[in-house]
C-alpha cells in the first residue's frame, strides 16, 4: 500500500494508545489487543463497494469525465454538482486492496486510468493502471493515490489549470498534505428498488436465491434485507438466499432503506415450473423490462424486448425457442457460469430465463448498461453454444433432438424429465412455434393417440393462457391455430451424471 506518509503518522500514535489500554485491560493480552484493534482501524478504513461521487474538498467541485464522444481521452476534471452520470463512480475493491473506479457515463464501460502519469483518463482495461489506493485519512476525507507507481506518493490533485473547455485540471502529483489533494467519497443515494429475478411458483424442498436492484444503479452493493412473512413456507436469509419447506404461499420482500418490493411465491408438492412469455416480460415471472433499450445486431439490430405484441419490431417476438428453453433449464435450477447482468449487478452464476440464455446463445458476457448494443441472433437456437454455458450443481449439460416424436414418446420423455420437454410445431398458417410440454394430463390412457398435455404457452401473454394450461387451453391453439398434428420436433435435457 503507497501510504507510508499517513501510516507511519497514524501508526505510532495508535500502538501507543493500544499499549496504554492494554495496561488497564485484565486478562487481555497487549498481542490480542493490538489484533482487535487492527481489524477495527481497518474496517473503519475500507471503503465500502458501491456508487459514490468524489467531491474535492479544497475546490468543493466534483471529479467529472467527458464523454468519449466530446474527448477521445476522455480526461478528467472538476464541476459543480450537475447529478449527470460523469460524475458516479462505481468503486470496488480489488483481492489486493486496491480499489477500482468505474465510471457510469459512457455505458460504465471504463476505467479512471492512471497510465498517463500526469493526469486521468478512460480505459477499457483493468489492470495495474486501473488501480488505486484510497486512504482515509479523518471521518471524511481521503487521499486518492495511483497504484502500482514508482512515485509511492503520488495523488490525485486538484490543479490552477484550466482544460480547453473551461473547467478544473485534475493532475498527478506528489502528496505535500495540501487540502487540494483531499477528497471526500460520497455514496450516490438510492432512489428505488425492484426484483431482478422471481420465481413464483415452485417445487417444495428447492433452493433458490433472488436478487434485487436498487435503482438508479442496477448494483446490489447496498445493504438490503430479505424477509419471508411464512417462513413456515419459504425460509430465506440475508443474501436472498431461500428454501421451501411447506406447501402454501410467501410474501417474499426486500428492503433497502425506505424501499422495499414484493413478490408472492407458491410452494406447491408437485414438479412446479417457471414461466416466461416472450411477450409479457414484466409479469411472467422473469424481468424484462429492464431489457426495454438492449439492442442486437444480427443483420439488422433490433430491440431485444418488448411488452405485448410487436410483429418484427423485437427479437422476443420470435423467441419462442429461445423462451421454451430457458424454462426448462430454470426448472432444473440450471445457471449460467460466467456473465454479467446489468439487472441485479451479478456476474457469474446467473439464473436462466430468456435473457440470460440469449447471451450464453449468441456468446456474450453481458452489458452493462440497458443502453447497448449486443452482436448475434439472440433467438436462432444454438443448443450446444447454451449447453456449454449453463450448468446445473457444476455438472454439465447436454440437449438430443428428436424429429417427428409420437406423443407416446413425448409422455415417455416426461416421465424421465418432468422438468419439461420443448416440443416444435409447424403449420400453414404462423410457420414454426416451440412451446414446453410439461406433463401428460391422462398417462392411463389406453390409446396413445389420445395423450393430452399440459404446456407453457411463450406467445401467450395472459398468465391463463399459457402458465401450465392444458393445451387446448393455450393461446397458440386458439388464436395461431397450431394441433398436435403439427408437432414436428422435440428437444430433450439431460444433466450429466
Amino acid at each position: 500500500m503507497h501510504c507510508s506518509l499517513f501510516c507511519k503518522r497514524t501508526a505510532a500514535l495508535g500502538l501507543a494508545l493500544i499499549m496504554m489500554l492494554s495496561c488497564f485491560v485484565i486478562g487481555v493480552s497487549a498481542e490480542d489487543t493490538q489484533k482487535d484493534a487492527a481489524a477495527e482501524q481497518e474496517e473503519f478504513d475500507v471503503l465500502a463497494d458501491g456508487y459514490y461521487r468524489i467531491h474535492n474538498l479544497a475546490t468543493d467541485l466534483y471529479l467529472d469525465s467527458y464523454d468519449l464522444r466530446y474527448d477521445a481521452n476522455g480526461p478528467a476534471y472538476l464541476d459543480r454538482a450537475t447529478g449527470q452520470n460523469g460524475q458516479d463512480f462505481f468503486i470496488s475493491r480489488n483481492a489486493d486492496g486496491t480499489y477500482t473506479l468505474v465510471g457510469k457515463s459512457d455505458g460504465a464501460k471504463y476505467a479512471v486510468s492512471h497510465a498517463t502519469g500526469t493526469h486521468l483518463t478512460k480505459s477499457a482495461k483493468r489492470g495495474e493502471t486501473e488501480s488505486f489506493d484510497i486512504v482515509r485519512l479523518s471521518e471524511e476525507a481521503y487521499a486518492l493515490l495511483p497504484a502500482f507507481t514508482e512515485n509511492s506518493l503520488l495523488s490525485v490533485s486538484a490543479s490552477d489549470l484550466k482544460t480547453y473547455h473551461g473547467f478544473t485540471h485534475v493532475t498527478l502529483s506528489t502528496y505535500n498534505d495540501q487540502p487540494s489533494q483531499l477528497w471526500a467519497f460520497e455514496p450516490v443515494p438510492v432512489t428505488g428498488i425492484s426484483l431482478a429475478y422471481t420465481a413464483t411458483r415452485v417445487k417444495l424442498w428447492t433452493l433458490g436465491t433472488f436478487y434485487a436492484a436498487a435503482a438508479p444503479y442496477p448494483v446490489t452493493a447496498v445493504p438490503m434485507k430479505w424477509t419471508s412473512d411464512n417462513e413456515s413456507v419459504l425460509m430465506i436469509d440475508d443474501t436472498g438466499a431461500y428454501c421451501t419447506v411447506g406447501v402454501g404461499k410467501a410474501k417474499v420482500t426486500v428492503t433497502c432503506g425506505k424501499y422495499s418490493a414484493s413478490c408472492v411465491v407458491e410452494v406447491h408438492d408437485e414438479d412446479a415450473f417457471a414461466f416466461f412469455s416472450q411477450h409479457n416480460i414484466g409479469g411472467s415471472y422473469w424481468n424484462g423490462t429492464a431489457l426495454s433499450n438492449i439492442y442486437f445486431s444480427y443483420g439488422g439490430t433490433k430491440r431485444y424486448a418488448v411488452d405485448r405484441y410487436n410483429r418484427n419490431g423485437d427479437w422476443m417476438d420470435e423467441g419462442c425457442a429461445l423462451t421454451s428453453h430457458a424454462m426448462v433449464l430454470r426448472n432444473l435450477g440450471a445457471t449460467m457460469t460466467d456473465g454479467y447482468d446489468f439487472r441485479s449487478g451479478q456476474n457469474g452464476n446467473l439464473p436462466a430465463d430468456p435473457y440470460t440464455v440469449s447471451l450464453a446463445n449468441t456468446g456474450n458476457t453481458g452489458a452493462r448498461t440497458a443502453k447497448a448494443t449486443l452482436y448475434g441472433n439472440p433467438v436462432l437456437v444454438n443448443h450446444n453454444l447454451i449447453a456449454t454455458r449453463f450448468n446445473v450443481d457444476g455438472k454439465a449439460l447436454t440437449v438430443t433432438q428428436y424429429y417427428y416424436p409420437s406423443l407416446k414418446q413425448i409422455k415417455e420423455a416426461l416421465d424421465k424429465h418432468p422438468e419439461g420437454v420443448v416440443v416444435g410445431m409447424q403449420n400453414a398458417y404462423n410457420g414454426s412455434h416451440y412451446f414446453l410440454f410439461t406433463e401428460c394430463l391422462n398417462p392411463g390412457e389406453k390409446n396413445p393417440y389420445n395423450f393430452k398435455f399440459r404446456v407453457c404457452d411463450p406467445a401467450a401473454y395472459d398468465l391463463y393462457l399459457g402458465d401450465n394450461v392444458p393445451f387446448e387451453q393455450c393461446y397458440s391453439y386458439r388464436s395461431l391455430y397450431y394441433r398436435y398434428s403439427h408437432i414436428s420436433c422435440m428437444m430433450v435435457w439431460d444433466v450429466v451424471e
